[in-house]
C-alpha cells in the first residue's frame, strides 16, 4: 500500500475536454443541504502521479448540528482533516449560511492502491465546491486550483507547485489557480505557462476564486513579488556554547552571497531577484548576529538552493548532468576524520548530510526522457545535495582536533533499536519514510550515529503539536527551559528558541522535541562509548593462568629468604669486625699502658 500526498482538488465540472482524461462530470443538486460533487484529484504516489476520486456531499444533520465527516479510508492526515473542516466552515459563513448541514467526504483511488492521504493544499477547493453546492451555482469546468485555506478567507502557501501545474496541463486545463510564491516557483510557472500552454493566476483570497469559477470574473493579475523581510524583533540568544558553529552558519551565508553574484542579467526578472536576495543576506546576516546560528545557516542553505535553480532558468541551461556532476565531485572530496571523543556529533553531523546528498544523486532520474520543466525540477534536488555536502565538509572543517578515537560499533545494538522502533510506528509521512530508508542505509554503511539522528527524526516527525495553542506554547517553554548538554541538541534548539520567539510555536514545537530526543540520544551513546571502552580495557589486560597465582608468592617468598638471607650475612660481617676493632684497641691500650 504507498502512501499519497494529497496535493490539490481538481476541478474539471462537466468539461467534454477534459472528462474523458479525468472522470466524469459533477452531480449538482439545489436545495439547501443536499447535493453532492465527486471529481478525481490528482495526487503524489510515490515518485509518480496518480489520481484520487474525491466526493463532497451534503445532508441534513437530525440534530441541526452541522459536522464534517470524512470517510475512515483511506487513512487522512491531520492537515487534510483540518483543511477540510476549514474549507468547509469558511464556505458555510460565506454563504450567510449556518453550519446546519452534515458535510461528508470520502476518497477513492482510482487503482485502488491508497493508503494515506495528507495535506492541506486542497483547503480552497474545497472551500469552492462547498460553495457552489450551498448556493447552487455550476463550476466552470477548465480550472484546476492549490492552495490552503487560512483564516480570513486568504489562500495560503503550497508546495510542489510544478508538479501540480504541469499535471493540470497534462490533464488538459486552461487554467490553473495558485497562491503568489517565491522567485523560484514564479520562474518554473512561467516555464510552465509558456510550454505547456496554460494560464497561471495568482489568488490571495478564496472570493476571487469564486468569483472566478462561479461568475466567471477575472482575478487581478498584478503580479505581486516576494515581500523584503527583516530580522524579526525578538530578544538575542545566548550561543556562546555553540560558538564553534558560527563558521559553518557564515560559510552558509557566504555561499549564498557568493551565488546571488552570479545572477546576471538586466531584465525585470533579475533584478527583482538581485533585490529580494540582497534584502534576504542582510536578514540572515542580522539573525547571525543575534545568536540565532542554526536559523541564519538554515535560511541562507533554502536561498541558495533557489538561486541556483533560478541562475539555470534565467541562463535556460538545464544542464543536469553537469549539476550531478559537481554534486559527485564535491561528495568525492570529503576526507572523513578518525572518529574521537571530541568530534564525534560533528562527524555524525556530517554523515548525515552526506547520506542526505547521495540520496538527492542517487534518485532514478533519466534525463533524456525529461521535459525541460522536468529537467529544473531535478537540477533542483541537485542544488539540495550540493549543499548538504558544502554544509558537511564545513562542518568537518569546523570540528575540533585531538581526542581519544572512539568504537562506532559499540553504537550498533543502539541504532539498530532505534531503526526498529520507527519500524514499529505506522509512519505515514513522506519525509519520515525517506529518512527511515536513510538510516537504513546509514546503519548498512557502519555509520551507526547517523542512523540514530535519523531514525529519531522519522520518529519525531510523525507528531503533530497539541491543537491547542495555549498548550502548544507551554510545552515549548518547557523545553526551552532545559538544559541541552550535545552540540545538536544546542544547535536546534537555538532555532526553537527563534521560532517562539517569532510567535510561531506550533514550529517550534517538533523542532524543540527533536533537539531534546537528540540531547537524550546523545548522552546514550556517550554512556555506551564508555562503557564499551572500560569493557576493553579489562578485556586487554594480562591474566595469569590457572596456579600462577601461587608461584608468584612462592617466588616472592623466595626472593625475600633471600633478601633476609644477605642481610643476616652482612650483619655478621660487621659484628666480627667490630669484634675484632675492639679487641685490637683494648691491646693498644694496654701496651700503652705497659710502656708507661
Amino acid at each position: 500500500m504507498r502512501s499519497i500526498s494529497l496535493l490539490y482538488v481538481l476541478l474539471l465540472l462537466s468539461s467534454a475536454t477534459l472528462a474523458s482524461s479525468i472522470g466524469p462530470a459533477p452531480e449538482l443538486s439545489a436545495p439547501y443541504c443536499n447535493g453532492s460533487i465527486s471529481q478525481f484529484v490528482p495526487a503524489v504516489v510515490g515518485t509518480g502521479g496518480g489520481l484520487v476520486n474525491v466526493t463532497l456531499q451534503l445532508v441534513p444533520s437530525t440534530d441541526g448540528n452541522g459536522n464534517v465527516y470524512a470517510g475512515v479510508y483511506p487513512t487522512l492526515g491531520v492537515d487534510t482533516q483540518d483543511s477540510i473542516d476549514q474549507a468547509v466552515t469558511y464556505a458555510f459563513a460565506a454563504s450567510d449560511k449556518e453550519l446546519s448541514c452534515n458535510a461528508l467526504i470520502s476518497f477513492s483511488s482510482r487503482d485502488g492502491d491508497t493508503g494515506y492521504i495528507d495535506g492541506p493544499s486542497a483547503g480552497a477547493a474545497f472551500t469552492v465546491m462547498t460553495y457552489a453546492l450551498l448556493n447552487n451555482q455550476t463550476l466552470r469546468n477548465d480550472t484546476i486550483i492549490t492552495g490552503t485555506i487560512e483564516d480570513g478567507g486568504d489562500i495560503g502557501a503550497v508546495g510542489g507547485l510544478y508538479e501540480k501545474a504541469d499535471t493540470a496541463a497534462k490533464g488538459g486545463a486552461k487554467y490553473f489557480i495558485a497562491p503568489a510564491e517565491g522567485f523560484y516557483e514564479m520562474l518554473i510557472l512561467k516555464n510552465v505557462e509558456k510550454m505547456d500552454n496554460i494560464t497561471v493566476l495568482q489568488a490571495s483570497s478564496v472570493k476571487d476564486v469564486i468569483g472566478f469559477m462561479l461568475d466567471n470574473i477575472s482575478i487581478d493579475q498584478t503580479k505581486e513579488l516576494p515581500e523584503n523581510r527583516t530580522a524579526p524583533d525578538i530578544p538575542s540568544y545566548d550561543s556562546s556554547s555553540i560558538e564553534s558553529f558560527i563558521p559553518v552558519a557564515s560559510g552558509m551565508v557566504t555561499l549564498e552571497n557568493e551565488t546571488l553574484a552570479t545572477i546576471n542579467g538586466t531584465g525585470n526578472d533579475s533584478n527583482a531577484v538581485r533585490d529580494f536576495y540582497t534584502s534576504e543576506t542582510a536578514r540572515q546576516a542580522k539573525i547571525l548576529e543575534m545568536g540565532y546560528l542554526f536559523t541564519s545557516a538554515n535560511e541562507a542553505f533554502l536561498n541558495y538552493i533557489d538561486l541556483s535553480t533560478i541562475k539555470a532558468i534565467l541562463a535556460n541551461d538545464s544542464n543536469v548532468s553537469s549539476k550531478r556532476g559537481e554534486l559527485g565531485a564535491c561528495l568525492d572530496s570529503i576526507s572523513r576524520p578518525v572518529m574521537t571523543d571530541e568530534n564525534f556529533q560533528w562527524v555524525i553531523g556530517a554523515d548525515l548530510r552526506q547520506a542526505w546528498a547521495y540520496d538527492k544523486m542517487g534518485r532514478d532520474q533519466n534525463e533524456s526522457g525529461m521535459l525541460e520543466d522536468d529537467r529544473y525540477a531535478a537540477i533542483n534536488d541537485m542544488s539540495y545535495g550540493i549543499a548538504w555536502c558544502d554544509v558537511a565538509k564545513s562542518l568537518l572543517a569546523a570540528a575540533p582536533q585531538g581526542g581519544a578515537p572512539i568504537d562506532e560499533s559499540a553504537w550498533k545494538s543502539f541504532a539498530a533499536q532505534e531503526i526498529d522502533d520507527a519500524k514499529s510506528l505506522p509512519l505515514q509521512k513522506p519525509d519520515s519514510l525517506a529518512r527511515l530508508d536513510i538510516a537504513q542505509n546509514s546503519y548498512n554503511n557502519g555509520r551507526y550515529g547517523a542512523a540514530v539522528y535519523d531514525a529519531i527524526y522519522a520518529m519525531n516527525n510523525e507528531e503533530n503539536p497539541p491543537t491547542d495553542e495555549e498548550e502548544a506554547k507551554a510545552q515549548v517553554e518547557e523545553l526551552l527551559g532545559e538544559n541541552m548538554t550535545s552540540l545538536w541538541g544546542q544547535i536546534y534548539m537555538s532555532h526553537a528558541a527563534f521560532l517562539f520567539e517569532d510567535n510561531d510555536s506550533a514550529s517550534a514545537w517538533p523542532v524543540a522535541r527533536f533537539a531534546k530526543e537528540l540531547d537524550d540520544a546523545n548522552k546514550q551513546m556517550i554512556e555506551i562509548t564508555a562503557n564499551s571502552t572500560a569493557a576493553q580495557a579489562t578485556a586487554a589486560a594480562p591474566i595469569s593462568p590457572p596456579g600462577q597465582e601461587y608461584l608468584l608468592l612462592a617466588e616472592g617468598f623466595a626472593a625475600l629468604s633471600i633478601f633476609l638471607l644477605v642481610v643476616a650475612v652482612i650483619l655478621l660481617i660487621r659484628t666480627k669486625r667490630r669484634a675484632d676493632g675492639n679487641e685490637r684497641t683494648g691491646r693498644d691500650y694496654r701496651a700503652k699502658q705497659k710502656k708507661g
